[in-house]
């Protein structure tokens, strides 16, 4: 017990932020923010409607997505600012989104989900699709809202989405 204490990283960049702006960019309910409700409403008011239409398959009062997109931010080089993390996403490829997506790299979800079936349900199987529904917080119905809309767009086409919303 006498070994040496962990060394504790902390990251900073602004693509971490403009991930977390776009929670409460898609946040449903009026959470307590500084920023007073017109604010929001202004904002999607003079966003364009393709954008919105775009982060309307991840709107849900589940913002897990754009959680689940920070390791990403984490890979990209330094400063880990928004063009290097956009470059950085422009690399990967559509499957390894989605894995991201589904929470692959988060062992909560590897918890309840088995590794295989999560791949399977990324690669577009609709029984492992199926199964990732009744094993991934099965309770929570924002999450499952958001699993159904990810799972009717193919791999490639999600890459497109989050890429515009991007």
């Amino acid at each position: 017990m006498g070994g040496k204490p962990p060394t504790v990283e902390i990251e900073y960049g602004l693509a971490y932020e403009f991930l977390l702006s776009l929670i409460v960019f898609n946040e449903h309910e009026g959470y307590e923010y500084e920023l007073d409700n017109e604010w929001f409403d202004t904002v999607r008011a003079k966003a364009d409607p393709d954008l919105l239409q775009a982060t309307a398959l991840f709107r849900s009062n589940c913002n897990h997505v754009w959680h689940r997109l920070i390791g990403l931010v984490y890979d990209s080089d330094p400063p880990r600012d928004v063009p290097a993390f956009l470059a950085h996403f422009e690399e990967i490829e559509p499957l390894e989104l989605r894995l991201h997506l589904l929470g692959y790299y988060q062992r909560s979800v590897r918890r309840s989900t088995p590794l295989d079936v999560i791949v399977q349900a990324a690669e577009g199987n609709a029984e492992a699709q199926r199964q990732v529904l009744k094993t991934s917080s099965p309770d929570d119905h924002d999450w499952q809202e958001f699993l159904h809309n990810l799972f009717s767009v193919d791999v490639e086409k999600t890459k497109v989405i989050v890429k515009d919303i991007l």
